[in-house]
């Protein structure tokens, strides 16, 4: 949990970000507590607007910094995720100022419009125009706007997120995420001559296998803990 920190160890790449968000959220945590509406309304918002801008101009060059590099006191990974969770509290922000808004069907029409834009030039730009220039880092700040629209639920699309089938999503695509580098290195490492689609279909196949046993383990680890574990360490003194 300290790796981002300087103590890195590579064994999972993807774990980077939980580490950074952890390190980082220790002072922002307090920081909400203690001075909400500074943090809201001003620091947040230009903490991320001037992190943005200062990994954009990294070494000169339109991009993010890198995830290990040491960049001053920190590693680049610390700036990306306190720049992250900076944006992130500015979408809470819009999100609870939208949601107090009330919307007849005129409005959220209006307003689903408006999102569906959003997301669909945030997305055409990430897919289309390459990583690390000026056209990405621009178009970031599109998406704190995107989701608080969503998850304000004033949208027509936030409506999908409040059906009881979308709540297998959280734990699955955890798992998915803690679960899919392995079989990437694997497939890169052993089926280099191998086409696309074959090395996609590996891919997903290995990362299904190891999310299973994932989840396995993780059922086991808790049953032992509730039935075992738990019972013995909290049995009073004789």
């Amino acid at each position: 949990m300290i790796k981002m920190s300087g103590v890195y160890i590579e064994n999972n790449l993807v774990t980077w970000y939980i580490s950074a968000m952890l390190l980082c959220m220790l002072l922002l945590a307090y920081m909400l507590y203690k001075k909400t509406d500074f943090t809201l309304y001003v620091f947040a918002p230009l903490a991320a607007v001037f992190l943005l801008g200062y990994m954009c101009q990294a070494d000169g060059k339109f991009t993010f910094f890198d995830l290990s590099g040491a960049y001053g006191f920190f590693l680049g990974g610390i700036y990306r995720a306190f720049c992250g969770l900076c944006f992130g509290i500015c979408a809470y922000t819009m999100y609870k100022k939208i949601n107090r808004i009330e919307f007849n069907k005129r409005k959220r029409i209006l307003l689903t419009i408006l999102e569906m834009l959003l997301y669909a030039l945030y997305f055409y730009v990430i897919c289309f125009s390459g990583w690390g220039n000026r056209s990405y880092m621009s178009v970031s700040l599109l998406l704190p706007i995107a989701l608080a629209i969503t998850f304000s639920g004033k949208s027509y699309v936030g409506a999908l997120f409040r059906f009881n089938w979308m709540r297998c999503f959280a734990p699955l695509s955890l798992l998915i995420y803690l679960n899919q580098v392995a079989p990437r290195t694997f497939v890169s490492h052993y089926f280099k001559g191998k086409g696309y689609s074959f090395c996609l279909a590996v891919s997903a196949a290995m990362t299904a296998v190891f999310c299973i046993l994932s989840w396995i383990i993780l059922r086991l680890c808790k049953a032992l803990w509730e039935k075992k574990l738990k019972p013995a360490l909290n049995k009073p003194d004789i």
